[in-house]
């Protein structure tokens, strides 16, 4: 079940998720997440977490909306449940929630090769167009150092 999350009541799920899902990155490259950066991503962006039947937070998902475009600024699954389809149904949720002709940006961070490979299974395309990385920068969504920029036209 998925659910658009409004309170800071569930910042310590998101803060669970998001240590467990960066276990996949080498120690040295871990930085663990408290409340605080997402009582920011919060107020921001949109945001859903996916529930188990017995109401246990296994993911979530937080974008934010511009005028033509949207940024997909975090989709995290928790580790055990990773590679079970939680975060294609996620995706798959937040995608319908789009209207035609949204175009979707996502960073990805260069080292996740698991995060390139699922976007990419789910038809992103890396940002190469200048038009579209035009577009993406003047919402100041830019590629960083460490990113790759994805997109998706829906």
């Amino acid at each position: 079940m998925v659910l658009q999350v409004l309170h800071k009541k569930n910042l310590n799920s998101f803060v669970d998720i998001y240590n467990s899902a960066i276990e996949l990155f080498h120690e040295s490259e871990r930085e663990m997440a408290t409340e605080d950066v997402f009582a920011l991503q919060l107020e921001q962006d949109k945001n859903f977490i996916e529930l188990q039947e017995d109401g246990k937070a296994i993911a979530f998902l937080s974008y934010h909306f511009y005028d033509k475009c949207c940024e997909l600024t975090s989709l995290y699954v928790k580790r055990e449940y990773q590679r079970q389809g939680v975060g294609n149904n996620l995706l798959n949720y937040f995608e319908k929630q789009m209207s035609n002709e949204t175009i979707i940006f996502v960073r990805v961070l260069k080292n996740a090769s698991w995060s390139i490979k699922f976007y990419k299974k789910n038809c992103y395309l890396e940002c190469n167009d200048l038009n579209l990385r035009e577009m993406a920068n003047s919402f100041g969504i830019t590629e960083k150092p460490w990113s790759l920029l994805f997109y998706k036209i829906i």
